[in-house]
Order: C-alpha cells, then sequence, then structure tokens
C-alpha cells in the first residue's frame, strides 16, 4: 500500500468514555460499527441471497443504536460520515438523532466483502425511497447523498486503497470531532496495526485520536 498523505492514529479507546481532548493539529474522531443487521443474525446460505442485498437493522439493532443516543450527545461532534450502506445510515440516524449536525454519505467507509449481497449497496433513488430510511426523522433533512450518486459506487468494496482516501478525507476535513458509521471490516482495517485488539460488537464504539501522517 502506498503511504498515505492523511492522518495517523496516535491512542484509542473501545467503548470508554472519556474527554474528546485533542491538541492542535490533531482530531478526534469516533468510529461507531453499524447496529445488528438482518444479515447478521442470518443462516449462512441465507444471507447469500439477493434477499439480503443491502441488508437492513433489526429491532435489536434498531435498539443498539438508540441506547447509543445519550453518550454520543456528550461526543459533540461536528459532522457525521456514514457509509452509504442502509444499515449504517439508520445507525447514523438513531444515534444521532439528537445531534444538529449533517450526516454525509461516503461510499469510502463502507465495508469490504463485496461478494456478499448484504455488502451491495442501492442507488441514491432508491435510498431516496426506501421505507427503512424515510421513515426515520430527519433523513431527508439531514442526510447528504451526493457522494451516493455515482452509479455502482459499492464497486469499491474491495478497493484496499479506500482507506488512504478516507485518511486524506479526515486530513482536509476542516472539523476536529467527527463521528465515522462503518462496519466490521473497515473498521479492522483502520485499526489493524494499533497494539490493541478491540470486540468491534454491533454498534461497538472506538474514539480515537489522530494526528498529521507522514
Amino acid at each position: 500500500r502506498r503511504r498515505s498523505r492523511g492522518m495517523k492514529l496516535i491512542s484509542a479507546v473501545e467503548c470508554v468514555q472519556q474527554s474528546c481532548e485533542y491538541r492542535p493539529g490533531e482530531k478526534v474522531v469516533i468510529f461507531i460499527r453499524h447496529g445488528q443487521s438482518a444479515a447478521n443474525v442470518a443462516r449462512e446460505d441465507e444471507r447469500r441471497t439477493a434477499a439480503f442485498r443491502d441488508a437492513p437493522l433489526t429491532e435489536e439493532g434498531v435498539k443498539q443504536a438508540q441506547a447509543l443516543q445519550k453518550v454520543a450527545a456528550e461526543w459533540k461532534v461536528q459532522t457525521i460520515i456514514s457509509s452509504p450502506l442502509t444499515r449504517a445510515l439508520q445507525t447514523s440516524l438513531h444515534v444521532f438523532k439528537d445531534v444538529p449536525c449533517p450526516i454525509v454519505s461516503y461510499p469510502e467507509v463502507m465495508e469490504f466483502f463485496g461478494y456478499l449481497p448484504e455488502c451491495q449497496g442501492r442507488p441514491a433513488a432508491e435510498l431516496r425511497k426506501a421505507l427503512e430510511l424515510t421513515s426515520l426523522e430527519g433523513f431527508e433533512s439531514r442526510v447528504a447523498l451526493d457522494n451516493a450518486e455515482k452509479e455502482k459506487w459499492w464497486s469499491i468494496s474491495d478497493d484496499e486503497s479506500r482507506v488512504d482516501r478516507f485518511k486524506e478525507f479526515i486530513a482536509s476535513c476542516p472539523h476536529t470531532r467527527i463521528a465515522v458509521v462503518s462496519h466490521w471490516g473497515f473498521l479492522n482495517e483502520i485499526f489493524r496495526d494499533f497494539p490493541a485488539e478491540f470486540s468491534l460488537h454491533n454498534c461497538t464504539y472506538i474514539i480515537s485520536r489522530w494526528g498529521p501522517g507522514e
């Protein structure tokens, strides 16, 4: 992999509420794995069928996301970056229901494993009509799907270079407190070289500090 021109990871803790403090030049990035999805609880043979394409949250997944609302309000994030997969967008809207800042779809933080139907997304036009999303408060007014307008945006799922593009995006972002709602595979890749091991259960959150890269 080429050397990233983005930011480098300084520290990270899992599911430990702490002050989101940072030094000049640093940023706090809070990563959240989406809540339990229908594919997470399906049989292995079932989840490989078209019925589980872009699988939404289960009722339990919704409850997991809602349970984070109080702690999320204390993070004081300035922007929310979300995978455009439905389960991540749903999680973003539930977790940050009381946080008045935009939710920006960003395909680079989607899941890997593009051979699985659950990791194959839908065009922005379909997402804008999906009942799983339109029924949620704030979807139409807060979620920006511009980055999901590209045809078959999910085709980048197995492109590992998008991790570096994400780090460059974080470096260029004008905000210093950023939330990212993503997936097991992407978060594993982000923290691959970090000395601690994270469980990354559904709705796990990781508070991390990032500084200028090399």
